[in-house]
């Protein structure tokens, strides 16, 4: 399955709206998008353009660091880290959300990736950067190389945690990190972001040099996976100066969606993030009630298009097949699929014919070329002896000069 005039066919689908927002969905965030996780359209965005302070979003940047190492086995899960002087928790900025982890203590590094994912510790953000790059400083540098190998131009960090102001991004530029990141490292879900609560340390992690005695049992802050149907990630940020943030998505049927929340202003943290994950909600709602993959299956003019005439063949028709899945990975709302059609290449086939041979594509087109597929052969059709062979084409060709043409895709490409 493959997408044809891509970019002439989302704008002709999402129009202008991603830019300016004729429906106010969020009531709270200052900065919001939803997109769909596997084509990356827009089906909804509020400001999503300006650029904003993502706070304790940075880590998803980070953890999508992390994965690259574990990809590359350059680490492993339970590889054991030895925690740094510069990791502990009382070296980090004022107002850090801390894991609590201290010089000497060992621990692996799936403790640090959970550190980050649901205790948002920016030490064991350190932790983790001085392991994957060697140094802190090396780490921000592979963050922002990762954010230009993604052609994003106003996402920049300073830090693995996202403790600085001077962190940037923008809700557009986060949700296609976001959708990078679980396009590449779906696993990241389960390991990671459906997690309810994560305790740390443990009684033999306790047995180091450090003052800890006690354990805590950290619980996600993402809300939404335990109240939310299809809700399994993503993270949770605030900052004083970046308000309430949140990457969330949300799985149904086959449709991923990806919403991110920004700048949410708030009084107090259970006020804050009730309000971003109210927004989030609104989001969900919307994207999950108007929009849908759909199975080309479904198209009233789907079957008509796979029986094709046969020209001086044993059979008169023949039934093709799609090569490919039938289903639309494409989110459509009701209006587009109902204006959308089908169109094939080849008009009738010749005999003789083989089984399993491209002979054309069936398009969909919405606006403009969308979605293709080539058309398969399924049976073997021989040829007539030549005289009623001879006799059937020049019959059929002359029918055919007085049936309604098919729509010529090469001229509308």
């Amino acid at each position: 399955m493959k997408r044809i005039s891509w970019i002439v066919a989302l704008v002709w689908l999402t129009g202008s709206s991603w830019l300016f927002a004729s429906q106010a969905l969020v009531e709270h965030a200052q900065s919001a998008i939803l997109m769909d996780m596997e084509s990356g359209r827009v089906l909804y965005a509020y400001h999503a353009d300006e650029v904003r302070i993502p706070a304790s979003l940075t880590k998803i940047v980070s953890l999508f660091l992390a994965y690259q190492a574990l990809e590359a086995h350059t680490v492993a899960l339970d590889t054991p880290i030895t925690v740094s002087e510069r990791a502990a928790l009382y070296n980090m900025p004022a107002r850090s959300s801390l894991m609590g982890i201290e010089p000497g203590q060992r621990l692996t590094f799936y403790d640090l990736m959970l550190g980050m994912a649901i205790a948002s510790g920016n030490d064991a953000s350190v932790a983790l950067a001085e392991q994957v790059s060697g140094s802190v400083e090396a780490f921000v540098q592979a963050m922002n190389d990762l954010v230009q190998e993604l052609g994003l131009e106003q996402s920049y960090f300073i830090d693995p945690s996202g403790i600085g102001n001077d962190n940037r991004t923008t809700a557009y530029e986060y949700a296609h990190i976001a959708r990078a990141y679980l396009k590449r490292y779906p696993q990241a879900i389960a390991q990671l972001h459906s997690v309810e609560r994560f305790s740390y340390p443990s009684l033999r992690q306790m047995n180091h040099a450090g003052v800890r005695r006690y354990t805590l049992t950290y619980s996600n802050a993402n809300k939404l996976i335990t109240s939310y149907e299809g809700a399994d990630g993503l993270k949770t940020g605030y900052l004083d100066e970046s308000g309430y943030n949140l990457v969330a998505t949300a799985k149904r049927g086959d449709m991923r969606l990806i919403a991110v929340i920004m700048g949410v202003k708030a009084p107090g943290t259970q006020t804050g993030s009730a309000r971003r994950e109210s927004d989030a909600r609104a989001l969900f709602d919307y994207g999950f009630a108007n929009y849908r993959y759909y199975n080309i299956s479904e198209h009233p003019q789907f079957y008509q298009y796979l029986q094709v005439p046969v020209l001086g063949g044993n059979r008169r028709s023949t039934e093709l097949a799609l090569s490919d899945e039938a289903l639309l990975a494409y989110p459509l709302r009701e209006d587009e699929w109902q204006a959308s059609r089908l169109s094939r290449q080849s008009e009738s086939l010749t005999a003789p014919i083989a089984p399993q041979v491209a002979v054309g594509e069936l398009v969909l087109l919405v606006g403009d070329e969308l979605w293709s597929s080539p058309l398969i052969t399924q049976e073997k059709i021989d040829r007539l002896p030549f005289w009623l062979y001879l006799n059937d084409i020049i019959e059929r060709k002359i029918l055919q000069l007085f049936q309604p043409k098919e729509v010529n895709l090469d001229k509308i490409a």
